[in-house]
């Protein structure tokens, strides 16, 4: 089970990195403004503080509801309704959370305009660096002066 549950987490990783620099383009198409570092660090900090503490939370709840006396206590001490949820738990929730989370990831579709977005970013860009280029070229005429 944990072979077949492993499977989703290869793609996952690949979808979600897609999915946040189409984003993080887009944003940069409509706006003008370069925003990684900020996006990032936000969605970091929330993923830290909200996504991590909910689990720890709900994930605490649900083992004392269970009735779980900790791992150092050998499986035929432990309480029945736990015995019965251990396997679903490890194993069914795992499974149903790459499911709905696959689903999600399904639905997404990326912007209609995407190649006339990414041709202008790469013009504005180009744009861009040869404007820094131009500014370094100056700074060093100056110095030479």
């Amino acid at each position: 089970m944990e072979m077949i549950e492993d499977i989703p987490h290869h793609w996952v990783s690949v979808a979600e990195g897609v999915i946040d620099y189409h984003m993080l383009d887009y944003t940069e198409w409509k706006t003008g403004v370069r925003s990684e570092g900020a996006i990032m660090s936000v969605t970091a900090l929330t993923d830290k503080l909200a996504t991590s503490n909910v689990g720890t939370v709900v994930n605490n709840a649900v083992l004392d509801w269970s009735g779980f006396r900790g791992s150092d206590i050998p499986a035929a001490e432990q309480p029945k309704r736990f015995m019965d949820m251990v396997w679903p738990l490890l194993c069914l929730t795992v499974a149903f959370d790459s499911l709905v989370y696959f689903i999600f990831r399904a639905l997404w579709k990326p912007p209609a305009d995407r190649e006339q977005m990414e041709q202008e970013l790469i013009e504005r860009r180009a744009l861009e660096n040869k404007l820094r280029e131009d500014a370094q070229a100056g700074r060093e005429l100056e110095r030479a002066v």
